[in-house]
């Protein structure tokens, strides 16, 4: 035999076994996609979502410039500010930092 000449045979028993397994896995897979599981959900006993519950934004400059909600407050004042803008409550409150 010579080991020159290229081979001309093309082996698909390997090929056959794969798309085999394959048509099997299909097989299996299709009636539980079309029919789809029964699921059990729980009940939800959540609160309606609070209106106006929006924060108050404090932002201190580069510069030292306080802000409150976008509007520049004296120093002084800041706490008076959030509190009245609080209205009494517990503000959620965030902070930003800008600066170089």
């Amino acid at each position: 035999m010579n080991h020159d000449t290229p081979l001309s045979e093309i082996n698909v028993t390997n090929l056959v076994d794969v798309m085999l397994v394959l048509l099997v896995l299909f097989m299996i897979t299709a009636p539980l996609l079309k029919g789809g599981l029964d699921v059990d959900l729980p009940e939800t006993r959540a609160a309606r979502p609070l209106e106006g519950a929006e924060g108050v934004t404090v932002t201190i400059r580069a510069d030292g410039e306080l802000r409150v909600d976008d509007v520049k407050v004296p120093e002084s004042e800041l706490a008076a500010i959030v509190a009245a803008k609080a209205g009494g409550d517990e503000p959620s409150t965030s902070s930003r930092a800008m600066g170089s």
